[in-house]
């Protein structure tokens, strides 16, 4: 959003915070267990005759893995509490975070160089774009997985899919992309990712929560009422 252009037009922009937190959370532990579970592998495998189970084919478990978490906000404090039910030790990296029993905070390269499974939780600013990139790839675990539900432009794409080529990651589990719908080849001809449409927001009630605090914002601003979670409050100040 143009945020100057909409305040020198008087047009208010709210947001709705919180409101798919809960889903966004749900859909970064799905997407763990599909790729460390390898459960699109098998689908496929069996819409196609096979039949493999063991042996270069065996699974994973999120069960007492070590898991990263490369942001603690909202999203990042519940995908933790539902970490609890596996037994998962958290590492999380977040300056502005205050340690937390079950938690061990960490700088973000020795996070990396540590974790079963990695997971983005942080908003994309010039300071975070490509915050996964070549040569923090290289830092990671081999046979680790990048989980990523926050925004495309976190990871480098390019050097994701070199580390995926060359098995320095097990695999990765996206719900976004740099470009969207994603574009390119390589990625989307990878076996070993798991690629959803950028829905880890989305649910039935989500949805209805999001639309009702969008519509009450509405309803303020035509009533001369200052909306919650107003953005540009100078839009309304004259």
């Amino acid at each position: 959003i143009d945020m100057e252009a909409a305040t020198r037009r008087g047009v208010a922009v709210c947001t709705t915070p919180g409101a798919n937190a809960s889903s966004a959370a749900d859909h970064a532990v799905g997407l763990m267990l599909a790729a460390l579970r390898r459960i699109p592998e098998y689908d496929t495998g069996i819409r196609a005759a096979r039949w493999a189970r063991t042996g270069q084919a065996a699974p994973w478990e999120l069960n007492r893995a070590t898991v990263g978490l490369v942001g603690l906000g909202a999203i990042g404090r519940l995908v933790r509490r539902r970490l609890t039910g596996f037994r998962a030790h958290v590492l999380a990296c977040d300056p502005a975070a205050t340690p937390e029993a079950g938690t061990e905070l960490v700088e973000l390269d020795e996070l990396l160089g540590r974790n079963d499974v990695v997971s983005l939780h942080l908003p994309l600013t010039s300071a975070t774009r490509h915050v996964i990139d070549r040569r923090q790839l290289a830092l990671m675990r081999p046979g680790a997985v990048l989980v990523n539900t926050a925004r495309g432009g976190l990871v480098d794409e390019d050097a994701l899919v070199d580390a995926l080529e060359s098995g320095r990651l097990r695999a990765a589990a996206l719900d976004v992309f740099e470009r969207e719908p994603p574009a390119r080849t390589r990625l989307l001809a990878l076996p070993n990712v798991i690629l959803t449409p950028h829905v880890a927001g989305l649910s039935e009630r989500s949805v209805e929560e999001m639309t009702r605090r969008a519509t009450a914002a509405v309803l303020d601003v035509l009533a001369g009422r200052v909306p919650a979670n107003l953005v540009n409050p100078e839009a309304l100040a004259a």
